[in-house]
């Protein structure tokens, strides 16, 4: 295990929301009490854990360009400094600025970390470097037995010390449950397909044979712990429930499935049951779904699951060293209703795209994708010559109900061109505005969605410049509200 450990020192993308604020705070009241918080949390993390062989950096930040133009000279100013305290308190261990693909940091430390788009932005960048995220691979479970390099490339460099892939689990987000869902293993710590590719990649471990739709017939219930799990310090043991054909072989099929607690000790994170359906957020997919069980006390428990019209099945977990659970004498677990989640954002209209991963069909020299949203309209993206087809897409890095669009151009004059949005960015792409172009003599367009469309990607495809010119775009930027 190869640990990157990382200081909280970090920014993210703009919406309205509290920690999408500055990564580094803009009033000057705050600056000396934020710089000595990131100070000592970096060094409070090196003293804790530098006798841990598994850490090979430490990491000062991550995505810190994403910060109030203002602050920018102080961030990096900063970051100098941290730099130099991590070489004080551990000089066995490079000191690298993690999430630096913008804002001309990547060179302050001994390591780069590229997230996204810098896999391609920064090629033998002369600095010993990783891509340190790539992938963002948004799947419910069973999702595609595919890598999801996203923008990685699939060449190995000499220089490229490695890459992880972003990320391990879903997880919960300030950007909304579906922006979580970027896991090779899902909520409920199951497997997706992408997972088993990469067991098959690294491990030459086959995958199994994905279940197919069948005739329901039963359910099989197990547990990742049966027996010894202890109950004075809980741990949860995982429940799987897998619907089985007649001949007990998996199928895909997701009827809607209850485990409830019929005897002994313990508690469902909604009480003595739980209920599993394919329309609901606690699902049912893929003919499986999985959920923690825990116990205070110790005991037998007896967990049934059930269907209607199918044949049901039972497991007994074992725990060990806890008050003794005494039937009709220990308090029952009771109900606890289960709320959905809602969507962070509200209907919030917020502005989004800016400094986030781009790609084109092409790009001149000079003028990078990245350009094209980088917040200075001088600087802008253009088409390489001979492209038949010229296109720029972004990634707003959430998913979101876009109401309007803005471009601006490097110049005015008769840009022709249609907006779109999709969610993996590949396929379904829905318009938001077709055969769209400025006003005569402006150089900045908006176009409003006659209904907001939802997505994380979006692409502007270019169908006509001013006589003379290659197709460009000098700012492209999206407003909307987090789904």
């Amino acid at each position: 295990m190869l640990l990157w450990s990382e200081n909280a020192f970090w920014g993210t993308a703009g919406f309205q929301h509290a920690w999408s604020a500055s990564a580094y705070p803009p009033e000057p009241e705050h600056q000396a009490a934020f710089e000595r918080s990131v100070k000592e949390g970096l060094r409070e993390m090196i003293r804790i854990h530098r006798n841990h062989p598994s850490i090979i950096a430490w990491s000062m930040c991550n995505e810190v360009f994403f910060t109030a133009d203002s602050t920018m000279p102080k961030v990096r100013e900063l970051l100098k400094q941290t730099v130099a305290l991590t070489h004080e308190l551990d000089p066995t261990r490079p000191a690298a600025i993690g999430g630096c693909q913008r804002g001309d940091i990547d060179k302050l430390g001994d390591l780069a970390g590229y997230n996204g788009d810098g896999a391609r932005l920064f090629m033998n960048p002369g600095i010993a470097s990783v891509v340190s995220e790539y992938g963002s691979t948004m799947a419910d479970r069973p999702g595609e037995y595919a890598p999801g390099w996203g923008d990685l490339q699939q060449e190995r460099f000499p220089w490229r010390s490695g890459e992880a892939i972003w990320c391990a689990f879903d997880h919960g987000s300030i950007a909304g449950r579906k922006f979580g869902g970027m896991g090779m293993i899902d909520y409920f710590r199951l497997p997706k397909r992408q997972w088993y590719w990469y067991r098959n990649a690294y491990r030459n471990i086959a995958p199994p044979e994905w279940p197919a739709d069948g005739v329901p017939a039963g359910l099989k219930l197990t547990a990742d712990q049966a027996s010894s799990a202890t109950a004075e310090s809980p741990q949860d043991a995982l429940l799987v429930v897998t619907v089985i054909d007649a001949a007990g072989k998996p199928v895909s099929n997701c009827p809607p499935v209850t485990l409830t607690l019929e005897s002994g000790p313990g508690e469902f994170p909604t009480g003595p049951s739980i209920s599993f359906a394919p329309d609901s957020d606690i699902a049912i997919r893929d003919g499986q779904a999985a959920i923690g069980f825990r116990s205070h006390e110790s005991g037998t428990s007896r967990i049934l699951a059930s269907s209607p019209g199918l044949s049901s099945a039972t497991v007994e977990l074992s725990w060990s060293r806890g008050p003794v659970f005494v039937p009709g004498l220990t308090s029952a677990v009771k109900p606890r209703p289960y709320l959905r989640h809602t969507a962070a954002g509200g209907s919030d209209v917020s502005r989004f795209g800016g400094n986030t991963p781009t790609r084109s069909s092409s790009e001149a020299a000079a003028h990078s994708a990245r350009l094209a949203n980088d917040g200075d309209s001088a600087t802008f993206w253009q088409a390489a010559a001979g492209d038949a087809m010229p296109w720029l897409r972004i990634d707003l890095e959430r998913i979101v109900n876009i109401g309007k669009s803005r471009l601006t151009f490097p110049a005015a004059g008769d840009w022709r061109y249609r907006v779109e949005v999709s969610e993996d960015g590949e396929r379904n792409w829905m318009p938001l505005k077709e055969n769209a172009r400025p006003a005569p003599g402006e150089s900045v367009c908006e176009d409003v969605a006659p209904v907001p469309v939802r997505g994380r990607f979006l692409r502007v495809t270019m169908l006509g410049s001013p006589v003379g010119r290659q197709p460009a775009v000098a700012e492209i930027e999206a407003f909307g509200s987090i789904h």
